[in-house]
């Protein structure tokens, strides 16, 4: 579980400091920036669409071969972290239009659900050997439920 943790760690850093670092001031100044993050959120699929397919690849090469079996549910990481990733664009744009109520709505949702599934995962299951395809559901879900509140506050508003 720790090296998938790790790897989407990795890139969510990454893909995190673009967004802030680039994209975040132009909004501020309420720049032309929907072309861009779109363009940013395609490049951002195809780069985990190819470390889908080169996963396991990439987990040998970054750890040792004991790693190999978690790379079946790296998927779900994956397509957890681009909801994420997501919400973390339209969470920009709400601040950028001083929003932050909407912002902590969103945020807020997202930790509720992490926190409320993870509880009843961990009672149903209790510890068991599914840990970690669980949890990766559990993370999925939850930054469903968090990119849902985000894009609804956003559409609500009108600037979708």
């Amino acid at each position: 579980m720790q090296a998938v943790i790790r790897v989407s760690e990795s890139y969510m850093y990454v893909f995190g400091t673009v967004l802030s670092v680039y994209f975040f001031p132009r909004i501020a100044a309420k720049a032309s920036y929907v072309a861009q993050l779109k363009l940013f959120m395609a490049l951002v699929a195809v780069a985990m669409l190819a470390l889908y397919l080169l996963r396991q690849e990439v987990i040998s090469l970054l750890f040792n071969s004991n790693y190999i079996a978690f790379s079946e549910t790296l998927g779900v990481f994956l397509f957890a972290d681009f909801l994420r990733l997501f919400m973390f664009v339209l969470n920009l744009l709400l601040i950028s239009y001083s929003r932050y109520g909407d912002y902590l709505a969103a945020e807020l949702a997202f930790f509720i659900a992490m926190v409320t599934l993870t509880f009843a995962a961990t009672r149903l299951d209790g510890i068991s050997s599914g840990e970690i395809k669980s949890f990766g559901f559990i993370y999925l879900l939850a930054n469903f439920v968090g990119c849902l509140t985000a894009y609804m506050k956003f559409r609500r508003i009108g600037l979708a």
